[in-house]
């Protein structure tokens, strides 16, 4: 584990020569600018600026590039992709999430000689850790869930400003709810950090808007790099889509992004969350779902698949239910139909 560095990965791609782009990258993002200051000095850089601590050149015979750029394509031009790990020093910023972001994604995606670009991940001191509070819940809501009996859990959304999200906060606790939901590129950092602050329910993460920000494989962020970042700031619950969904992103992805919310990030707070799969889920996805996963540990939602059950919601739950103990006890979805009518009934709306 890291104790006074922070890291990144990068996926990227360059018409330039990738270690020049590279220490480009660490400038802009560090002590850079585009002419030499009077002061700074090579021991100032030594000791606040990033540094490039792995370059490895992937490929470097692309035909094009992935992402239009000002500086114009030059005929014969040689593109490169490369895997990059820039670096810096935690007192430069300090155990800051709001910082952090625009430390490791700032002005780069746009930089003249960067034709793509993708943020794979992210490490962090455990400075960080003693900085920020975590998943306040967890799975030890699964715990309460097997110790008090099966009590629905409801995601209100209460997304909003500060001031509204705090009062409606106040009512969900007061009328007894169990859960809140917020969407985080419309909170943003600093209101996920402050609803963690001073929410009393666990925070289902909504991720709506995620395709802006990973749709083009070379820009934007990875789902292993990002859901570390709302992690730490207090995330209970984090999307991840579903299998055979009905959005762009593949099966395998998805698993990977529900692996990555069930890896810990740090060795004495893990900060582990909920993996929620979603977006055209039915009972039918569950036993793939639980068969890549390998764990019991996620949450899947279900709204059409319960709601459009043609016996009506109720059998749609017992659908799901059913559907999950024949996962878990590895009989075949059909078979186990057979002798469960919901469930049965829940396929053939679902095939």
């Amino acid at each position: 584990m890291l104790t006074d560095r922070i890291e990144a990965d990068y996926l990227l791609e360059t018409p330039i020569d990738p270690r020049c782009a590279a220490e480009i990258m660490a400038g802009e993002q560090s002590s850079g600018t585009f002419v030499a200051v009077p002061g700074e000095t090579p021991e100032l850089k030594e000791r606040s600026a990033a540094r490039v601590t792995a370059l490895d050149v992937l490929d470097d015979a692309v035909a094009q590039r992935s992402l239009p750029s000002a500086g114009g394509e030059r005929e014969g031009e040689r593109i490169t992709r490369a895997k990059v790990t820039l670096s810096w020093p935690l007192a430069t910023l300090g155990p800051s999430l709001p910082n952090l972001l625009a430390t490791v994604a700032g002005n780069l995606f746009e930089l003249k000689p960067v034709s793509g670009l993708r943020l794979l991940d992210i490490r962090m001191p455990s400075a960080f850790a003693e900085a920020y509070p975590g998943p306040l819940f967890g799975h030890v809501i699964e715990a309460e869930a097997d110790r008090t009996g099966k009590k629905p859990m409801f995601a209100f959304n209460l997304t909003g400003e500060l001031d509204q999200m705090r009062r409606r906060h106040d009512t969900l606790l007061a009328h007894g709810a169990t859960c809140l939901m917020a969407s985080l590129n419309s909170v943003g950092l600093v209101g996920m950090i402050e609803l963690r602050r001073f929410s009393q329910l666990p925070i289902h993460a909504h991720r709506n808007g995620w395709g802006y920000l990973s749709r083009h494989p070379l820009l934007g962020w990875s789902y292993v790099a990002w859901q570390k970042i709302w992690r730490l700031a207090g995330a209970d619950h984090m999307h991840v889509n579903g299998l055979q969904n009905k959005f762009s992103e593949t099966d395998e992805s998805v698993i990977e992004a529900a692996r990555a919310c069930l890896t810990p990030m740090f060795a004495d707070k893990p900060c582990v969350v909920m993996p929620v799969f979603s977006s055209g889920q039915s009972a039918r996805q569950i036993p793939p779902t639980y068969a890549a996963l390998q764990s019991p540990d996620f949450i899947m939602t279900a709204g059409g698949g319960i709601m459009a059950h043609p016996d009506g919601p109720a059998a749609g739950v017992r659908s799901m239910r059913e559907a999950w103990d024949a996962a878990r006890a590895g009989i075949p979805l059909e078979e186990h139909a057979r002798t469960h009518p919901d469930l049965g009934r829940a396929l053939e709306i679902a095939a």
